[in-house]
């Protein structure tokens, strides 16, 4: 058997954001623990940090949306060959396109499988996406990480028991506690992209409010011109500072800041270095993180989802409660349920007591055969390809081998049930017939048994009479003798006295 602990991890995109920094969190204590991990993803390169710490990485396969049927499953064949060359024994598949071909991979080579889901995102992407996820990946998968309680609810209640809550960790080691500097710039760390500019404006007006020295954004994206044109619109350029992505965000947090906004992880690594945290959701400002609000904002990986907008009041009143002995409650709770080489125990546990479904495997084994013969007939992306849907549909009420089994199993085991109790219904019903019949043997020889005590008391008076009778003839017959002697004796002297001379 392949060792669980080498590891292949499979992500759609392995750029910069806060999957891929789970990733890396992960996988450095992972690496740490004696594990080896490995990389695939659709991405043509892999940032240095997780280049550094991999056993192998392979970039620009067709793992993502945009990929065909067909170029889907090769790719799922082709990870199954690198499992095989690697000997890998655990295929830990993360969104969002990815989670087919990794799990198709996990089945062609027949080794378990991890899936970590880490936002509502990851449950959305259309009828082809939704049908695969939740009727082929999830199934298949040992265990589903969520990254928050809210996640949880998302996965379906007969896949339950195989939930577990893995919330987002920070290694504590890379972020220890500095010092606040009060009139230093304010830090801000998201891409800008997927609408989230929209919040950073917004605490960027606040910002100005409150009399903000800078603020710092970190990020760069997609929407970073429209952004530049936004700011400059309002009159905010003066307070803003546009800088590329971060790469460590420790160090530069270190360089002396008042404060840190943004989603995510990012407030478990400000409240980690003991600094403010403003909560910036997709749309608007969700105040500054407290002890209080901790756990509530957790159930949504401090995604601001069902936290109502704060007022800048309310910003203003959060941050004049800021003190240094908030700050370190506020580190302790998080160390508490967040720290990484706490949670990496858990995470080894399910490495090691992972299992394959085979009922999943074979369904997923139908699906790779079913997207391979699709090579000339579907040209755009299996994402939308209507096709698929209804095919994968067909998939769906097929039973496969295994579920064959299972049901001539359990119809065999309902059959012997069913028989097992007719035969103990009629032994039941024999030995209570023979019961009675041998109550009615036993009471006729009895009343026989009474019978043949009666006629033995009728023979024994009838030869008592006998014996009486036979008594009684042999008297009268010696009686008769007797007379009939001296009669002959009577008339024998008479003779011979007539004959005398």
């Amino acid at each position: 058997m392949a060792d669980r602990r080498n590891i292949l991890i499979v992500s759609e995109n392995l750029l910069r954001g806060g999957l891929e920094t789970r990733v890396l969190t992960q996988s450095r204590a992972l690496v740490a623990a004696g594990c080896r991990v490995h990389f695939a993803t659709s991405s043509s390169t892999v940032p240095a940090p997780l280049e550094a710490i991999a056993s192998s990485v392979h970039p620009g396969l067709s793992l993502g949306a945009a990929a065909t049927a067909f170029e889907c499953a090769e790719a799922s064949r082709q990870l199954a060959k690198l499992i095989a060359e690697k000997e890998i024994g655990l295929v830990h598949a993360h969104p969002f396109a990815s989670l087919l071909p990794g799990a198709m991979a996990a089945a062609l080579a027949q080794v378990p499988m991890l899936v970590t889901l880490h936002g509502a995102s990851s449950f959305l992407g259309g009828p082809n996406y939704d049908v695969t996820l939740f009727d082929f990946v999830l199934p298949y998968a040992s265990e589903i990480h969520v990254v928050s309680e809210e996640l949880g609810s998302f996965v379906p209640q007969a896949l339950a028991p195989r939930r577990s809550v893995m919330p987002n960790s920070v290694d504590l080691t890379l972020f220890p506690p500095v010092k606040r500097v009060e009139s230093g710039p304010w830090a801000v760390f998201s891409r800008l992209e997927d609408g989230k500019e929209q919040a950073i404006l917004e605490f960027l007006r606040m910002g100005r409010q409150l009399g903000f020295s800078k603020v710092h954004i970190f990020g760069g994206g997609q929407s970073e011109a429209r952004f530049q044109e936004a700011i400059a619109a309002e009159g905010l350029g003066e307070l803003v500072e546009l800088h590329p992505w971060c790469d460590d965000p420790a160090a530069q947090l270190a360089q002396g800041y008042a404060g840190v906004a943004g989603m995510g992880r990012v407030v478990l690594e400000a409240v980690a270095m003991r600094l403010p945290c403003v909560l910036l959701g997709y749309e608007e400002v969700h105040g500054v993180v407290t002890p209080a609000n901790l756990d509530e904002l957790a159930w949504s990986n401090f995604s601001g989802r069902g936290i109502p907008a704060a007022s800048l009041d309310v910003v203003r009143r959060g941050l004049a409660q800021v003190s240094d002995e908030m700050l370190t409650d506020l580190r302790s709770l998080m160390v508490e349920k967040h720290d990484e080489a706490r949670l990496v125990t858990r995470h080894l546990r399910s490495i090691d007591s992972a299992s394959i479904n085979e009922e999943a495997r074979a369904r997923l084994l139908q699906v790779v055969s079913l997207m391979r013969r699709t090579r000339q007939r579907h040209a755009h992306p299996w994402f939308v390809d209507p096709d698929l849907q209804s095919t994968l549909a067909l998939i769906l009420r097929r039973p496969t081998e295994p579920e064959l089994q299972r049901r001539i199993g359990e119809s065999l085991s309902y059959a012997q049930g069913a028989l097992g109790s007719r035969v103990d219904e009629s032994r039941a019903a024999l030995e209570a017939s023979v019961a009675r019949t041998a109550g009615q043997q036993q009471e006729e020889l009895a009343q026989m048994r009474a019978r043949m005590l009666a006629l033995e008391e009728q023979v024994g008076a009838l030869s008592a009479e006998l014996r009486t009778l036979t008594e009684t003839t042999a008297t009268l017959t010696r009686s008769v003798e007797a007379s009939q002697s001296q009669g002959l004796r009577h008339r024998l002297r008479e003779t011979l006295a007539r004959w005398r001379p």
